[in-house]
């Protein structure tokens, strides 16, 4: 198993996608910090709400990163159509929430940029994606629910990222910044499908990091 520090979210519980990335940055880069303070700046982070990675990820690739973003997620619809595009996409808990509780109507004028720096593949995400770029050493990203990750008693989205780093037959091996945090965290299949696709298996996205040079 790949030994990768972790990092867990912070207290008021909304920084686990700085936490994420923090994670990998530090596992391809041990010897260089990335405070969270120097990561809300690189992420677009806005005190209270989810942060989407588009922002991430372009300074990911000017730092010489290898990024690669798959999604069900369309971002050049999204760029033509706005919030009308995320209602028909999502379950309408899942539209709400990053419309109200996230910066995703902030990061659409970067969307141009976006596309052009990073490589994103406009389709939805799969098991088979996450076991091809593990295997090839990458650290993969998603995005899911926690309420059914951590089988909370709610009918809702709460939005959460977690690192995957390693699998064993149909068990994955994450970091999950939390709340509450749990690193080596080993999740079966079913559990991470029935979190990750909670949304519908057509909106699933991941994000997957390697430093260039690392074979």
């Amino acid at each position: 198993m790949k030994k990768v520090p972790f990092f867990a979210n912070t207290p008021d519980d909304t920084h686990c996608v700085q936490a994420s990335f923090r994670i990998m940055l530090k596992y391809f880069m041990p010897d260089r910090e990335f405070s969270y303070q120097r990561l809300e700046k690189m992420s677009g982070y806005m005190p209270g709400k989810g942060t989407w990675w588009p922002p991430m990820l372009i300074e990911l690739v000017d730092l010489g990163y290898s990024v690669k973003c798959i999604e069900g997620f369309d971002y050049s619809r999204f760029d033509k159509e706005g919030e009308n595009y995320v209602k028909r996409l999502y379950r309408p808990e899942t539209a709400e929430y990053y419309l109200e509780h996230s910066n995703l109507a902030e990061i659409r004028p970067i969307i141009g940029e976006f596309l052009k720096k990073v490589d994103v593949e406009a389709r939805p995400a799969n098991f088979n994606d996450i076991n091809n770029l593990l295997e090839n050493d990458w650290l993969v990203g998603i995005d899911l629910n926690a309420a059914v990750l951590n089988d909370l008693e709610r009918d809702d989205y709460l939005g959460h990222m977690v690192v995957i780093f390693d699998r064993q037959s149909d068990d994955y091996w994450l970091h999950d910044p939390g709340l509450k945090p749990m690193p080596n965290r080993r999740v079966s299949r079913q559990k991470l499908s029935d979190a990750w696709f909670w949304s519908g298996p057509e909106t699933a996205g991941l994000v997957a990091l390697k430093l260039n040079g690392i074979s």
